[in-house]
């Protein structure tokens, strides 16, 4: 029926949310692996303060320009895989607060 069908997306979510959580969970015991960066909102970008781990190979770029204090940075999208993967704590500006899989996930599909 039609009930089912509206509920279906919560769970959804839920259980995506949940996958996230595990995989964050199964990843905290390599705290090698994990990087730190801070959310950027007026340029939309995460600035990487600790990079860790191999997956800087693949994901993220270094600004051209900008001087000497040129740090590794990464698009919406690559900040919210990391953090969802559990190899990022992201922290908006410079609080200390490291932001959930769903701040993160609002902040990415705000436009």
């Amino acid at each position: 029926g039609t009930m089912a069908a509206s509920g279906g997306k919560a769970a959804r979510t839920l259980l995506v949310e949940e996958e996230y959580e595990m995989a964050a969970r199964r990843n905290k015991s390599r705290r090698d692996d994990v990087s730190e960066a801070a959310w950027i909102t007026c340029k939309q970008v995460a600035v990487l303060h600790k990079p860790r781990g191999k997956i800087l190979q693949t994901m993220g770029h270094l600004p051209t320009g900008g001087g000497a204090t040129r740090e590794w940075q990464l698009q919406p999208e690559e900040a919210l895989f990391m953090v969802q993967q559990g190899i990022l704590a992201l922290r908006e500006g410079d609080r200390d607060r490291v932001l959930s899989v769903a701040e993160v996930l609002d902040m990415v599909l705000r436009d």
